[in-house]
């Protein structure tokens, strides 16, 4: 299903995806940066080639309690979104599980799960910013649980469970004035936190449980500063 631009306060509710051989997209929501207040809630999308869900261009809406389930690229890409609620969420066994990019900003995501995926869990790629990431569960994932790199300043990560990944528990690089905080840390196969070049951000109370591979609890690499 694809949604163009110019959308105001429409409800997709209960809708099915099902791809088949080569189909590239589950659900296509907007590209461009009129869409407002549009509401994603109780989808099921999966088995497509690149992305299950992209939300392109919506600012003040809703996305929840959708299901992506198996696809080549992203369960859920956030593309230019800002000012949305990204709440209780299923994203597994996709190449990637959740991905935010070109200036996405302003967003919570709340109480997702983001599990057994192939490579990255929760991803943010380049300029986006002051976005908040609280009480997700990231579990399973092949590379890092929450990769984070390159973005503009500040984001927020707080009180999520995040378990059991291939590489980093969570990854941050290039974070500035942001907040890093109450988070609990687990059985992660290198580290549990890894931060790169990053400053004058405030980490606090979070949790590190070592388990069996993992290396380190809290890995500053180089370029890290107070």
């Amino acid at each position: 299903q694809r949604v163009g631009t110019a959308n105001l306060s429409n409800l997709y509710y209960a809708n099915r995806a099902i791809g088949g051989f080569r189909q590239q997209y589950g659900f296509y929501f907007g590209g461009g940066v009129t869409n407002l207040a549009e509401r994603i809630i109780n989808n099921h999308s999966t088995n497509h080639y690149f992305d299950n869900f992209v939300i392109g261009g919506i600012t003040n809406g809703i996305v929840a309690s959708n299901s992506s389930i198996f696809c080549g690229r992203y369960g859920l890409n956030l593309d230019r979104t800002s000012n949305v609620l990204i709440q209780e969420n299923e994203v597994r066994q996709a190449t990637n599980g959740l991905i935010l990019q070109n200036k996405a900003f302003g967003n919570l995501l709340l109480g997702n799960r983001i599990e057994e995926n192939i490579r990255q869990g929760i991803q943010f790629s380049t300029t986006v910013l002051s976005n908040w990431v609280i009480g997700n569960l990231i579990r399973g994932n092949g590379s890092n649980g929450l990769l984070a790199y390159y973005g503009e300043n500040p984001n927020f990560f707080l009180s999520n469970q995040v378990h059991s990944n291939g590489m980093d528990g969570m990854r941050l690089e290039y974070l500035t004035n942001g907040l890093v905080a109450y988070n609990v840390v687990s059985s992660n196969y290198r580290y549990g936190i890894s931060f790169y070049r990053i400053h004058s951000n405030e980490i606090r109370g979070n949790t590190i449980f070592m388990g069996l591979a993992q290396r380190e609890g809290l890995h500053p690499e180089s370029g890290c500063t107070s």
